[in-house]
């Protein structure tokens, strides 16, 4: 960041959580994880556009996660459901979403064309034509246990466009510690614990 002071981009209802995504095109697609909707803004600033509502959808319960595909027109998003299930939604201009695979979990997309979420606790990887929407094969296990917020869907990794995976595995015992701008450790607060 090279400081200066934050440039507002458009305002939004107070709800709790925002979700969101910055696109290649310049925009941005977010959502309240207590919502029914997603939005889309300029990057620069604007007035938010309408995207997806999720209100007249039988059974649907909150759009969150939007994810934009690497053109910065296509998006992926996660549907929760009031049964408690979701699905990994596929949006395209000119169509109407639908479903890509079951599944209530944030997701990653690295190019060319792996698809990375979570379902049951396992970070899965699966092979994603985004310009076509359909999977391509079968799911395969990245990481047995990934740290995983059920409620939301939100998944403790992440990956870079040159393909590398971070994630924080499902550890009871967590350590409060004090670090430096270079990330040397420099004192711990308590003891380790949940």
């Amino acid at each position: 960041v090279a400081g200066g002071a934050p440039a507002p981009i458009c305002a939004v209802s107070r709800q709790t959580g925002i979700t969101a995504n910055w696109g290649s095109a310049g925009e941005i697609l977010f959502s309240s994880i207590l919502g029914r909707a997603i939005y889309r803004v300029p990057a620069s600033g604007g007035t938010p556009v309408l995207e997806i509502d999720v209100g007249s959808i039988q059974g649907a319960w909150r759009p969150v996660w939007p994810l934009f595909l690497p053109d910065g027109k296509r998006f992926l998003y996660c549907l929760h459901k009031y049964d408690g299930s979701g699905s990994i939604m596929y949006s395209a201009p000119g169509s109407p979403p639908r479903e890509l695979l079951s599944a209530a979990s944030s997701m990653a997309f690295t190019e060319p064309d792996l698809l990375v979420y979570v379902a049951e606790g396992t970070l899965l990887g699966q092979r994603f034509d985004w310009r076509a929407g359909r999977l391509v094969g079968g799911p395969f296990p990245v990481a047995d246990t990934v740290r995983y917020f059920q409620s939301t869907g939100g998944a403790a990794y992440a990956t870079s466009a040159g393909g590398t995976l971070v994630y924080q595995s499902l550890g009871h015992v967590m350590q409060i510690a004090w670090l430096d701008r270079t990330g040397r450790e420099l004192g711990t607060l308590g003891s380790p614990g949940q």
